[in-house]
């Protein structure tokens, strides 16, 4: 049909938010005691430390984009952070990216808004260079989601639930989907 001749032009819009405290003691209560009072883990300091962790996977991947000359070389899989897969599109490639930077007044955050601020400069030192976007066919978007998903779901019965890859892999696939949904919504309003 004529459907299978049309070309379209994928974006990706993407909002992140990673504000908050850094700090262990600000952000939980009780300080950086991993352990209740029963005996358990307290996932809330689990949750804090893996999070700090992101965080400086993601200022070290700023650095090192920044001094990277080919941007499109560059191999997130150094880094250990679902984050990072999940910004890599954003980060390098054909990307316009935008870095709010919020930080306090208050003498008693200074510590934190300079860390802000730091953050803020490395992000500010990464050099996008634009490319015309090119419009892909239908067929062809239909057949690479179809087929990621399919390695994706192939990749997913083979690993272990704890995988780190395993938030990425379904991440993409969730991805694809929309993508398709998103064709045979084209599709319909074309042919009506």
């Amino acid at each position: 049909s004529g459907n299978e001749k049309s070309k379209v032009f994928l974006s990706r819009l993407q909002f992140v938010d990673l504000a908050g405290s850094e700090r262990l003691e600000k952000s939980q209560a009780g300080g950086a005691v991993y352990k209740t009072p029963g005996g358990g883990i307290d996932m809330g300091v689990v949750q804090s430390l893996a999070t700090n962790f992101s965080l400086m996977e993601l200022s070290r991947c700023l650095q090192d984009i920044a001094q990277l000359r080919d941007k499109r070389k560059f191999c997130f899989r150094a880094y250990i952070s679902d984050l990072l897969f999940l910004l890599s599109e954003t980060l390098v490639g054909n990307a316009l990216t935008a870095c709010f930077i919020c930080i306090s007044q208050a003498a008693a955050n200074s510590g934190e808004s300079k860390c802000a601020m730091d953050f803020g400069e490395r992000f500010s030192k990464l050099s996008i260079t634009r490319q015309k976007v090119k419009g892909k066919l239908l067929s062809g978007i239909v057949k690479g989601a179809r087929e990621k998903i399919e390695e994706n779901k192939h990749h997913l019965q083979k690993v272990m639930e704890n995988n780190p890859y395993t938030v990425v892999r379904t991440a993409q696939i969730k991805d694809c989907e929309q993508i398709l949904a998103v064709v045979k919504l084209l599709t319909k309003e074309h042919s009506e």
